[in-house]
């Protein structure tokens, strides 16, 4: 609003009741009931048992930045439910989901990532999921993804994606 991007009247009409929800970083205890909640979710959504998960995995999450919140762990979770083969999940199978570019939360004075290249990074993976589960069918993928066809186009050329269809 003070940078006038925000109509006035429009954020009073939405700000009955504001309410602040910490990132996922800052509350490391939610995840295994958010890991377990999205496990049975999608594992009936695939038709898929719930596999067990075993301790080191949730100590690896855990240690993880979470840069694009519980929504990056919905994502992580499903892949994996989609994914993985068998009844167990452990540690190098999530290693092998998470983005390469790690962010630690404990080794965040470390060389990390500029927003701008988690953002870019975030939106190149987030494109390439929607094309997969699309089938390649960019006009299904805009649509999911709510951009227009043609920033698909200019975001996938962006991002070096070449995908015909």
């Amino acid at each position: 609003m003070a940078e006038g991007t925000f109509r006035s009247d429009l954020f009073y009409r939405l700000n009955v009741i504001s309410t602040r929800v910490p990132p996922l970083r800052e509350r490391m205890e939610d995840i295994p009931i958010l890991v377990y909640d999205f496990l049975k979710e999608f594992s009936s959504i695939y038709n898929k048992s719930i596999p067990t998960i075993h301790q080191e995995v949730f100590n690896r999450l855990c240690e993880y930045n979470w840069p694009g919140n519980i929504r990056e762990l919905r994502n992580l979770i499903e892949r994996m439910v989609v994914l993985h083969e068998g009844n167990e999940i452990f540690e190098q199978d999530i290693n092998q989901l998470l983005p390469n570019k790690m962010v630690s939360s404990k080794s965040f004075n470390s060389i990390t990532p500029s927003l701008t290249e988690e953002k870019e990074s975030l939106e190149r993976e987030r494109i390439l999921q929607t094309l997969e589960k699309t089938y390649r069918n960019k006009s299904i993928t805009a649509k999911e993804l709510g951009m227009s066809r043609a920033t698909l186009y200019k975001k996938m050329k962006k991002y070096g994606i070449s995908f015909t269809k």
